[in-house]
């Protein structure tokens, strides 16, 4: 069993321990936020192309079309440290769920293929289509609005979705040459099985490819790889 897990909050963020895992939850800092606009500008002609809505700021001078501010300009006229904090407050409400789930993935860690972080770096953003995932360094990028609300079922359902992408990344789904849906679709299956109980009201995303079901469905973690490997089987002989 891990050790007791627990819970600092001050209000730059907070954290989260289980075992020798540390899960923090922050916004992002100038820099990170500064970053990541650019990085999400940089994309606004793929995003446009596949129906993305995408938050910016509203200053002219880091919209998509214009000429792109500094650091010191976005600090001055575009970031403000009370923007994070209504989201903060609402993920700091759901920490008993976010410590379960940690203390589930601690448990997991011996599971062949199964990838579990030591740190898990949860950053707020008010920007870009929604949040992404770093599968080289366990960092979750998370959207919220500045007025603390959160894209699909909520934030704390999202944090958790996102943890198990980073587990299945590189020993499941890039293994087994998954595409995204498919992706999606074990990662919300695993999900819900294994810490449903703790999210009332997950949702599978409708999009996900349906025949993953009846091989990962009621399988095992610890038999996972070879239902995947009969899985492609089906899939490339179909």
């Amino acid at each position: 069993m891990p050790a007791a897990g627990h819970a600092q909050t001050n209000s730059e963020g907070f954290q989260i321990t289980s075992g020798s895992q540390v899960l923090s939850v922050h916004p992002q800092s100038p820099e990170e936020a500064y970053s990541y606009l650019g990085s999400t500008v940089d994309q606004m002609d793929f995003f446009r192309t596949n129906g993305y809505q995408v938050a910016l700021p509203s200053h002219p001078d880091f919209d998509a079309d214009g000429e792109f501010g500094s650091l010191e300009r976005f600090r001055d006229v575009v970031y403000r440290d009370a923007a994070f904090h209504p989201a903060l407050d609402v993920l700091a409400e759901g920490r008993s769920v976010l410590q379960g789930a940690l203390d589930w993935f601690f448990e997991a860690r011996g599971i062949d293929g199964f990838r579990v972080f030591d740190n898990y770096s949860v950053e707020i953003t008010l920007y870009g289509p929604g949040g992404s995932y770093d599968p080289s360094s366990g960092t979750i990028v998370l959207f919220a609005t500045e007025d603390g609300r959160f894209k699909g079922g909520g934030g704390v359902h999202t944090i958790v979705h996102e943890m198990m992408h980073l587990a299945v990344e590189e020993g499941f789904v890039q293994k087994y040459g998954l595409s995204h849906w498919e992706k999606e679709r074990l990662v919300d299956l695993l999900t819900k099985r294994e810490l449903g109980h703790l999210l009332p009201g997950y949702q599978l995303q409708p999009q996900g490819v349906e025949a993953l079901d009846s091989f990962v469905r009621e399988t095992p973690l610890n038999e996972l790889a070879e239902a995947l490997e009969r899985y492609r089987l089906a899939r490339d002989n179909d």
